[in-house]
């Protein structure tokens, strides 16, 4: 499992230590509901609320598609660089340099599903 140089992984009292989150949580409006699961590897903010917002950044290079999108189009949408997505047509297979953001925002209308 090592590298080049044949190091083993970083352990943490024996234990492999678990793999390095691909985003975190950089800013969130109060009470938004915006959250990082599957070890830092997934974002979401399902059944969002009106006046939401939050930004992500990317901890490495990845490729980020949405296995779930419904927005308020034209209203609430995901940015990621200068492309804006919203309604029902999320990122797929958009890649991501380490450093740049995802931000979230919602207007303080109508709701809908959300984003995964």
């Amino acid at each position: 499992m090592g590298g080049a140089s044949g190091l083993a992984p970083l352990s943490r009292g024996g234990a492999l230590a678990p793999p390095p989150a691909f985003f975190t949580l950089t800013e969130a409006s109060p009470g938004a509901n915006c959250n990082i699961t599957n070890g830092g590897a997934c974002i979401s903010d399902l059944n969002y609320g009106n006046g939401e917002w939050c930004t992500f950044r990317a901890e490495a290079i990845i490729s980020v598609s949405a296995t779930t999108f419904d927005t308020t189009s034209d209203f609430d949408y995901i940015t990621i660089g200068s492309t804006r997505y919203d309604g029902t047509s999320g990122p797929s297979n958009v890649v991501m340099a380490a450093g740049e953001t995802i931000t979230w925002y919602s207007d303080y209308a109508t709701t809908a599903g959300g984003f995964v």
